[in-house]
């Protein structure tokens, strides 16, 4: 049997708090993706309460930073650094951190300060090439590469010494963020065998209680049928 490394799922599985999301779903994944979007709205700003109860849980936390910040603006940028900085208050694996392909060197100084921010591919994967040569490390989305018509295979391959973590989602008709059955199960096999070569995290970026089930009855089945297994699964739900 060929073990998966690791597995994460988000923090908006059910619609609740972040921490209730986290006790519901910590028995099943190593870590949760944490996500703060919009900085700016009440709901996703860094809680004192909230980073104490999260800090009590014996899990670990992939944050996703929010994506509503220009991080060429120093009021910004600022910002975004205390947002890394209160969050690693919290046992964290990586951040995930989107780019508007202006921010390079900004990146790369919040980079410096802290090494396990990893920007993702968004509108193109042209933020890998632009960023090969930095300390800047990688997570790649494979909805997002999908959706915008680029190949999975040749991005997992050209920048696999730099991908620290994947984002795997379904997509169909141009819509990502679906079940994990979207996805081509050759493509789905390569990734899953590509995160156990590399030792890497895979977060299920999913936003809905049936989504979730459904892809995780499937990649059970998927599991059964190539050899694969996950030591917190043992029963579908």
């Amino acid at each position: 049997m060929k073990e998966i490394p690791i597995l994460a799922t988000t923090s908006f599985i059910y619609y609740d708090t972040r921490v209730m999301n986290v006790l519901r779903l910590m028995h099943l994944f190593d870590e949760i993706e944490l996500l703060y979007f919009e900085s700016r709205r009440i709901y996703d700003k860094v809680a004192e309460n909230e980073l104490l109860l999260l800090s009590k849980l014996n899990i670990k936390y992939c944050p996703h930073l929010p994506y509503d910040r220009d991080l060429n603006i120093k009021k910004d940028y600022k910002i975004m650094s205390n947002f890394v900085s209160n969050l690693t208050k919290l046992p964290t694996s990586f951040f995930f951190l989107h780019s508007n392909e202006r921010d390079y060197q900004k990146i790369e100084c919040l980079v410096e300060k802290f090494p396990s921010v990893l920007v993702e591919n968004i509108k193109s994967s042209k933020v890998f090439d632009d960023l090969f040569e930095t300390k800047v490390n990688y997570c790649v989305d494979i909805g997002h590469l999908l959706t915008n018509g680029e190949n999975p295979f040749e991005i997992l391959k050209k920048y696999e010494k730099k991908i620290k973590y994947i984002h795997l989602h379904g997509v169909k008709n141009g819509i990502d963020h679906l079940e994990l059955y979207h996805l081509d199960k050759k493509l789905l096999l390569y990734i899953i065998d590509f995160a156990i070569e590399k030792k890497i995290g895979l977060s299920i970026e999913l936003f809905g209680f049936k989504k979730l089930l459904r892809s995780l009855n499937y990649l059970l089945e998927v599991f059964e049928k190539y050899g694969y297994s996950y030591y917190r699964w043992y029963q579908k739900w």
